[in-house]
């Protein structure tokens, strides 16, 4: 009997990117069964799923329930119709007709790895997503890259992070972790993830024979006030390790920020300064919501999904 195989997706204005992700996924080597949470699309997103791909299980939200939000109900969705893996894959990205059959082996071989990724490649394939390459190889520069990359299919090497726009989860590590922590709305939720995954005694893994390829979206500059609400977001995801003193983690953090609030202010941009000044005294009042989320993730069980 083949293992059940649940692919999430949450979509926004993903037009763009339809007919490349989805056809890679009907094209796969091991089958698959498709759930798209759509986040309040207002291009013709869905009429192109439910006209081209028609046996795509959609869920049309009227808002943007944020990327964690949002694939939870895709992770409940599988976890209920017993799934043995489920396989987040971002709109911009897809993958090659064997890359979740290399995933899924992978797993099965060396199933201490809760979480899985293929090599993220660019969307023209022509070479590694930047930020995947950051991560690679800052935990493997002790081993030869290529050596690594030439690797058996099945075979997994640790990694430090990887972000979730291409990740197979195992059954028991949903089980056991859960999904995203509704604290997080977008952006952060993947590293509190991974320090949840690394708790409950799982690794994270990277399979260099199996590829996925990422259009990353161009993003426009953000104003000040989203560079404060990222500082929010970044706040959560940096202290909210349950293997560490969530006190030592957040008097860290704020002590950092502060220093770099006030080096704006000597250097005369005083403005600027003030705002992310404020920004620490903001995280202090957030510090209960930090501790409540660590006692959470401390314990095990399908946390957000269940």
């Amino acid at each position: 009997m083949k293992e059940r195989v649940f692919v999430i997706i949450v979509t926004y204005n993903a037009s763009k990117w339809v007919d490349t992700c989805f056809t890679s996924l009907r094209k796969s080597s091991l089958p698959v069964e498709v759930v798209v949470i759509d986040n309040g699309s207002t291009d013709n997103t869905i009429s192109l799923i439910q006209t081209n791909f028609p046996e795509v299980d959609l869920v049309i939200s009227n808002e943007n329930l944020g990327f964690g939000k949002a694939n939870n109900i895709g992770l409940k969705k599988a976890l209920d119709a017993s799934a043995d893996y489920v396989f987040l894959l971002n709109q911009d990205a897809w993958v090659d007709f064997d890359t979740i059959e290399k995933l899924v082996l992978a797993q099965k071989t060396n199933p201490e790895f809760g979480v899985l990724s293929p090599i993220h490649l660019t969307g023209n394939g022509e070479q590694m997503d930047a930020n995947f390459y950051d991560c690679f190889t800052e935990k493997n520069q002790n081993k030869s890259l290529r050596n690594i990359l030439s690797a058996p299919s099945i075979q997994a090497f640790d990694i430090r992070f990887v972000n979730a726009a291409l990740w197979l989860i195992s059954k028991k590590c949903l089980e056991e972790v859960g999904g995203f922590d509704s604290l997080f709305y977008h952006y952060g939720e993947d590293k509190n993830y991974i320090h949840r995954v690394k708790y409950h005694g799982f690794k994270l893994g990277v399979v260099p024979a199996a590829f996925g390829y990422h259009d990353r979206q161009t993003r426009g500059a953000r104003s000040l006030k989203q560079l404060l609400q990222k500082e929010i977001t970044m706040f959560y995801s940096n202290t909210t390790d349950p293997a560490l003193n969530p006190k030592e983690q957040t008097d860290k953090y704020i002590k950092e920020k502060r220093k770099r609030a006030l080096k704006k202010i000597l250097k005369g941009n005083i403005i600027e300064g003030v705002k992310y000044l404020n920004t620490t005294v903001e995280m202090r009042r957030k510090i209960s919501l930090v501790e409540e989320s660590i006692r959470r993730n401390k314990v095990k069980g399908a946390h957000y999904i269940s």
